[in-house]
């Protein structure tokens, strides 16, 4: 099993979002590295609107198995118009909150 780990809500706390990693990573599942998973830098928002639909329309495109929301909180919803659904495989989303 393969699993996306994003955060298009609010930025997770590093050291909680690594445990998990490594949680998921001993019980033989593979996590895939991603860049800019968590950014920070606009407030309570994890990036803004255009770079965080990016990073959750990336991974809801990828080939993995699962695609992990890190957090919840106020942002995705803002964030469903800017996603294109896509009809042939769309992996299967875990989350918190607004998710």
């Amino acid at each position: 099993m393969r699993v996306r780990v994003v955060a298009p809500s609010s930025p997770p706390p590093l050291d909680k979002l690594a445990a998990g990693v490594a949680r998921l990573r001993a019980a033989g599942i593979s996590v895939d590295d991603t860049d800019g998973v968590v950014r920070g830098r606009h407030a309570y928002l994890n990036g803004s609107d255009e770079e965080r639909s990016a990073s959750l329309a990336d991974a809801l495109s990828s080939d993995v198995d699962v695609v992990w929301l890190a957090r919840g909180g106020y942002g995705l919803p803002r964030l469903l118009s800017r996603i294109e659904p896509r009809l042939a495989r769309t992996p299967l989303v875990i989350g918190f909150s607004d998710a």
